[in-house]
């Protein structure tokens, strides 16, 4: 062997083992797991239907903080709410990245700060949303959520059940247009509907990012000419979250950060407000008893003669509790609630009428730097569209055709945004009075 290939074989077994003892060194810093494949680690491990499910029970073995390596990238799990506060909240500028996702930008997501990586674009953006959607300013849109509320249950009181989910959807997305685009929905037909409904169909097809083969065309790159900077254009049109950006803009700024972050806000605010609103509904099918609790509540400070505003939540701690309940289905958490699986909106409630466990609404929009900048926006329309259901409506099950009860199962689908697989039911009026006014509040 010449003195050259011999230098050139001792450099690459140098090489070789320098990679094994790093390789080795990165893995002993790693969080526990469960065993995985050679190659593929555990891409045939995670399972297809309900990994949250299967993530918890391996949390038991593993702990709350888990270390999963799929195709030679690795995933990190946290478990408890205690493990993502310390993470995601105080290290919050180590763990507030995105890796890239290539098939998300190849669809049209890459302008969507959900998976923008941490960096000017992202800040960028998160702005932009925490201008218009601050705690203060959201106090603006509650005149015409109570009005959208209002609309929602005339619409399931006059539709059949084949319908309830379409008007679930067409509420959250008529809130998030008129405050994104100054557009109100008043049909069926209306193209930001159409939008919407695209923009849903690619979410809930996709799975989670970097998880599922993608086949749609991009959604976000191109908007439609009727969108709002046409408008702008002429001048005609009516305030919004556009139009208010578009007037901010400087001269040289990039347009294209406006469009990912009115995206973001479409595609978020409807997906996630109509998937928890048909949670709610699948959790008054089951729980009847809860149901006409928060009803009798309702009653107690409303009355008969006028439906729920804002001004009542503080008074209305059991339909709060039931609010808060919705939104705990992702935490199985044993440490922070007595037994997780239940529906029980009276843990809530101080003691001793509840147990007194903590509300959960900051823990659902997220954490540390990615927080949902819409919090704010959405606990609003989730309350006020479940206190007026919850008002007027009475929700019951259907029957086959034989007559027998039908028990709607109790689980979700998979992909970026879940919802109920089934909520069959019947909405019929609680009372004449309460439709009644219904139609005489309703524009």
């Amino acid at each position: 062997m010449s003195i050259a290939l011999y230098a050139v074989a001792i450099g690459g077994a140098l090489l070789l083992v320098l990679s094994l003892v790093q390789q080795r060194r990165r893995k002993s810093l790693l969080p526990p797991g469960p065993p995985g494949d050679p190659v593929v680690g555990h891409f045939l491990r995670i399972p297809s239907a309900d990994s949250p499910l299967v993530f918890h029970q391996w949390s038991k073995i593993y702990g709350p903080v888990m270390h999963l390596k799929v195709l030679g990238r690795s995933m990190v799990i946290l478990d408890t709410y205690q493990a993502a506060v310390d993470l995601l909240d105080k290290k919050g500028s180590i763990y507030s990245d995105r890796p890239k996702f290539t098939l998300y930008e190849l669809v049209g997501w890459k302008p969507s700060i959900s998976f923008l990586q941490y960096g000017k674009q992202f800040h960028t953006q998160r702005q932009m949303h925490q201008t218009y959607l601050s705690r203060h300013k959201v106090e603006d849109f509650k005149p015409m959520q109570i009005q959208e509320a209002r609309t929602l249950v005339r619409n399931l009181l006059e539709s059949t059940p084949e319908r309830y989910e379409k008007f679930l959807s067409r509420f959250a997305t008529g809130i998030i247009t008129q405050i994104v685009a100054g557009h109100r929905i008043t049909s069926d037909a209306d193209p930001y509907l159409r939008m919407s409904n695209m923009v849903y169909e690619a979410i809930s097809n996709t799975g989670p990012p970097g998880s599922s083969p993608l086949d749609f065309f991009p959604l976000l790159q191109h908007f439609p000419p009727w969108f709002p900077g046409a408008k702008h254009e002429a001048g005609v049109a009516t305030p919004s979250f556009i139009l208010r950006q578009l007037e901010q803009m400087k001269e040289g700024e990039d347009v294209e950060e406006l469009k990912g972050a009115a995206a973001t806000m479409f595609g978020a605010g409807e997906s996630t407000t109509w998937s928890t609103l048909c949670i709610f509904i699948l959790a008054m099918i089951l729980h009847p008893e809860w149901q006409e609790t928060a009803q009798k509540e309702i009653d107690s400070i409303v009355g008969n003669m006028r439906l729920p505003e804002f001004g009542d939540r503080a008074d209305l701690p059991f339909v709060e509790g039931i609010l808060q309940e919705t939104l705990r289905g992702m935490s199985l958490d044993e440490n922070v609630y007595s037994n997780p699986t239940s529906f029980n909106p009276q843990r809530y409630l101080p003691k001793p009428a509840g147990n007194g466990e903590p509300n959960f609404t900051n823990v659902s929009f997220g954490f540390g730097r990615r927080i949902c900048t819409g919090q704010y926006l959405a606990d609003n329309s989730l309350w006020i569209a479940i206190v007026s259901i919850l008002a007027t409506c009475r929700i019951t099950n259907m029957m086959d055709e034989s007559g027998k009860i039908i028990v709607p199962e109790s689980s979700l689908t998979d992909g970026l945004v879940s919802h109920p697989r089934d909520i069959r039911c019947i909405i019929c009026p609680r009372s004449t009075g309460t439709k009644e006014l219904i139609m005489e509040t309703v524009v």
